[in-house]
């Protein structure tokens, strides 16, 4: 499940790159951001590029994939979900 040389160096990249972006915006040094990486339509090995690069924290929209996702990915990532849950799914997430 890993990702090709290239395509984990620009998803390592990308990910250094908004994370000083976020970093710049931080205007109170007790105050801190979560950087939530949306990982919608993205392949596993993309996340878990990202999770050995630090990033503990990812977006999933859909149910479905964020069980799929999390049942092969660390279990140590924090998913959140962010898209519009349907009542019959509500069991399957929680």
């Amino acid at each position: 499940m890993s990702a090709s040389i290239e395509r984990a160096a620009e998803v390592s990249a990308n990910l250094s790159d908004i994370k000083s972006q976020v970093s710049q915006y931080s205007l109170d040094p007790n105050h801190h951001a979560t950087l939530v990486a949306v990982s919608k339509y993205k392949p596993a090995s993309d996340i878990l590029t990202c999770y050995e690069d630090g990033q503990l924290d990812f977006g999933e929209n859909y149910v479905q994939e964020l069980v799929e996702k999390a049942e092969g990915l660390p279990s140590k990532i924090r998913w959140h979900f962010i898209g519009t849950l349907q009542s019959n799914k509500a069991k399957t997430l929680a």
